[in-house]
């Protein structure tokens, strides 16, 4: 195994057949693993679907997969699912369904890059580090800027917990499978989205102070704009950003972007 890819073979069929049955898979789907490493998936979906895509980072375990299914109708691809293009793969039209135990520290961002994709799959199937789990599935009143961002295309919860010694070698830490299923648009559907998401990285900047002081570090702003920005938005400057709700969020970003500061106010440059 090699360290640096974070890699943590589970081994324990109990959990391998209870994630399969999570994703609860029907044989017409086109089904993606995400990091099939030694097969432990990927050799009981292999009979469950028509048509299996195996993404594989490590070039060791891709030679080993790509071996042991030659001449299959399994596809197999040496790359990386950050940035992976799974709508090319899928024919950009096609239903799909994802599965994987995801590398730790590649978990958020291969999320953020499916969710992105022009074509989504209609479900994900994931364990992660249980920690970034329940940030994902965390609801509104409890937001992190990860869960923010998860909510804005699609909803997520934990189904249930993994015990480091499910896997082969153990990890230091306890992890989580959990489900993901993307909205056919984002509900933000009205503004543009990276700008929001842009602002909503300013707005947690400093998640455990008050909004206006968060806000202030994140957009370098002087903190009485701030204030004026959030009282705008008729939201309390003394809440944290992680109490607000996605309506809150989209209304401060519209006071922000349409907030009448002086030219030379840091932080007006930034707004698109």
């Amino acid at each position: 195994m090699k360290k640096k890819f974070g890699q943590h073979f589970l081994t324990d069929e109990v959990i391998i057949n209870k994630i399969i049955e999570s994703a609860n898979i029907n044989f017409d789907d086109i089904l993606i693993e995400i990091g099939p490493g030694n097969g432990a998936l990927t050799n009981k979906l292999f009979s469950l679907v028509k048509k299996l895509i195996l993404i594989e980072y490590d070039e060791k375990y891709y030679n080993i997969i790509k071996n042991h299914y030659v001449n299959t109708f399994v596809e197999i691809y040496h790359d990386d699912a950050r940035n992976f293009d799974f709508s090319k793969v899928t024919n950009y039209k096609k239903s799909y369904s994802v599965i994987g135990n995801l590398p730790y520290y590649a978990s958020n961002p291969i999320i953020r890059n499916i969710l992105r994709s022009k074509n989504k799959p209609k479900k994900m199937t994931f364990m992660i580090q249980k920690e970034v789990a329940e940030q994902i599935c965390a609801r509104e009143g409890n937001f992190t800027f990860l869960s923010a961002y998860i909510n804005l295309f699609s909803r997520a919860k934990k189904l249930f917990d993994v015990r480091p010694d499910s896997f082969n070698p153990p990890p230091k830490v306890v992890s989580s499978v959990i489900e993901i299923v993307p909205l056919e648009q984002n509900i933000m559907a009205n503004i543009e989205i990276d700008n929001f998401i842009e602002f909503l990285t300013f707005g947690f900047k400093s998640p455990r102070k008050q909004i206006h002081n968060s806000l202030s570090d994140g957009l370098f702003l002087q903190l009485d704009y701030s204030k004026k920005i959030i009282e705008k938005a008729e939201i309390e400057t003394t809440r944290r950003p992680s109490t607000l709700t996605m309506f809150e969020w989209e209304k401060l970003y519209e006071s922000w972007k349409n907030f009448d500061s002086p030219k030379n106010t840091p932080g007006s440059i930034r707004r698109k």
